[in-house]
């Protein structure tokens, strides 16, 4: 049984969202929906779909627009929730900044800090993700636990994810 003391900085946290962005950005039905609200608003402006197929003009200026805002969605969207949700969240919220000894054991995550324990199984990640900066364990598509990859050794990332994936039974 390993264990590692884990304190959650500012940047971590930061980076904990903006990794959780970029990752609801990359869904396929986001740049589509951003295609329908062009057409929507194009339509609602007095245009028509087929004046908008047929016309060249048109139709390249549509996916301008869609190409710069989408650019500009994907570009602007993590850094800023990274920077809100450390600067206001992290700030706010105490019990964020205290240290806590994370446990791997065969049956999951265990966490102790000086006020209280808790623990999950392996079945109870939904799935991780990882950047440079922090792995990311989630319990449900919005909750996740924030590991700083600095805190934990890349081997047992590796092992966490590998045991993770096999108690939700996908291989690997």
């Amino acid at each position: 049984m390993n264990s590692y003391p884990i304190r959650i900085t500012p940047q971590d946290f930061g980076a904990a969202y903006a990794l959780r962005w970029r990752r609801i950005l990359r869904n396929p039905w986001i740049p589509l929906s951003s295609g329908g609200l062009v057409i929507m608003v194009n339509l609602l402006m007095g245009g028509s779909l087929i004046q908008v197929l047929t016309s060249p003009a048109k139709l390249v200026t549509s996916i301008g627009i869609l190409a710069i805002v989408w650019g500009l969605m994907y570009l602007l969207i993590p850094p800023l929730s990274g920077w809100i949700a450390a600067r206001w969240q992290y700030d706010r919220y105490p019990m964020l900044r205290r240290e806590v000894e994370m446990l791997v054991e065969e049956t999951g995550l265990k966490f102790l800090s000086a006020a209280d324990q808790w623990s999950h199984r392996w079945s109870d990640y939904l799935k991780t993700t990882e950047d440079g900066g922090v792995m990311l364990l989630f319990v449900s598509p919005q909750l996740f636990q924030i590991l700083p990859v600095g805190a934990v050794p890349a081997t047992v990332r590796a092992e966490i994810a590998q045991r993770l994936r096999a108690a939700n039974g996908k291989a690997g």
